[in-house]
């Protein structure tokens, strides 16, 4: 019997993690008046697809040579810092809102990544326009009431 190959394990990761992203999705309530093309199952019907997809090749694509590791230590603990940063703007986006996360995520994520190649204040200025622009889109664009944080801020 063949070994349940990493590429396969991740394809059938990928397929449950889509199952439950259309099953919790499909608890999303749309009153009559709000319902549109677009709406709050939209876009994670969407990521449901993609994961799908992804899953599906990842279980009928024919593997060349050897079974490879997931990552190296190195790649690990970058994942691992990228994980910090959602733990971190969640926090923000409960304590301070989505006005003030988005920046400090997004400046903190460009200097965990960019690693000494970028100034501190080059990523600051990124940070702060991206997430004005990202605010703006949603509370403006969307129209969409956006976390304000606890703060109050």
């Amino acid at each position: 019997m063949n070994k349940l190959r990493k590429d396969r394990q991740l394809g059938i990761i990928c397929l449950l993690l889509a199952a439950f992203i259309v099953f919790e999705s499909g608890k999303i309530k749309i009153r009559k008046e709000e319902f549109a093309m677009v709406g709050p199952r939209t876009f994670p019907f969407i990521a449901a697809g993609i994961f799908a997809v992804c899953g599906i090749y990842f279980l009928l694509h024919k593997l060349e040579g050897k079974d490879k590791v997931y990552m190296t230590r190195t790649q690990f603990g970058r994942a691992m810092m990228m994980f910090g940063c959602y733990v971190l703007y969640l926090a923000g986006l409960y304590f301070l809102g989505l006005k003030f996360a988005a920046p400090i995520a997004i400046f903190v994520m460009v200097m965990l990544f960019c690693r000494g190649k970028i100034s501190w204040w080059k990523a600051l200025v990124y940070a702060v326009v991206f997430g004005a622009v990202f605010y703006g889109l949603y509370v403006y664009a969307f129209q969409i009431r956006v976390p304000a944080g606890i703060l109050g801020l």
